[in-house]
């Protein structure tokens, strides 16, 4: 569903608008977030304000980054995030244009932020409930790779949810069965709340991503399902 050969590829998606996103799969530092070993980053532009990644804030761009732990699984341990010198949200504190947030295991609980499991089997349905730490800095003007961790606390412990299972899909890039990564990010349980994200996320085989659709989009209400992406 994904390695380390597909570095230097870039996906190109387009949701219901016709809105593109293009993903380009590239290196990482060995040592990234603080976590030594394969690391590589989604790096995430777009062309349109509603378009993923981040609906609604024009030219946020992102670099995902992806470490793989012992296990063979990929989990997310940064953002990378950068906003226009124009954006609207960018007020607490002000003025800032970027962000950078590295995620951390809570001690007696699962490894949160999983994106691609070491295996799925197909019929079967695996999910993990866990809460990672957030750490974030602000005004790092180009994309860092260091640890934060070890200058700035965290900021708040936030629930995170996995399910993996298979399920048929079909886009212009791909049609057959695929892994589904399903998450939840936030206070989504009980009840979805205000700061509450949901998303799939669809891999194939030798392809890697090829669908993306976000349920919630952190508003507590559901996200207009025009915004799901497609992989040419």
């Amino acid at each position: 569903m994904f390695n380390t050969s597909m570095i230097g590829e870039t996906w190109t998606f387009h949701n219901g608008y016709g809105d593109a996103t293009t993903i380009s799969i590239e290196p990482a530092p060995p040592v990234a977030a603080g976590f030594a070993g394969n690391n590589v980053v989604f790096h995430y532009r777009k062309e349109n304000a509603r378009s993923y990644w981040n609906p609604g804030t024009p030219d946020a761009e992102l670099w995902f980054v992806l470490h793989q732990q012992v296990d063979n699984s990929w989990t997310s341990t940064a953002s990378l995030i950068i906003f226009p010198e124009s954006c609207v949200f960018c007020t607490d504190p002000p003025n800032w244009t970027s962000l950078t947030t590295n995620t951390r295991p809570i001690d007696g609980k699962p490894i949160p932020y999983a994106i691609i499991p070491a295996s799925v089997t197909r019929g079967e349905t695996s999910t993990i409930d866990t809460m990672y730490e957030l750490h974030m800095a602000f005004n790092t003007k180009e994309p860092d790779f260091s640890d934060i961790t070890l200058t700035q606390p965290p900021v708040s412990q936030v629930p995170w949810r996995n399910s993996f299972y298979s399920e048929y899909v079909s886009v212009p890039a791909y049609t057959g069965p695929a892994m589904v990564s399903e998450q939840w990010e936030g206070p989504c349980f009980p009840v979805m709340q205000p700061g509450c994200a949901h998303e799939k996320w669809y891999f194939a085989p030798a392809l890697g991503l090829v669908q993306v659709v976000p349920l919630n989009i952190g508003a507590g209400d559901n996200a207009d399902p025009q915004l799901t992406m497609y992989r040419d």
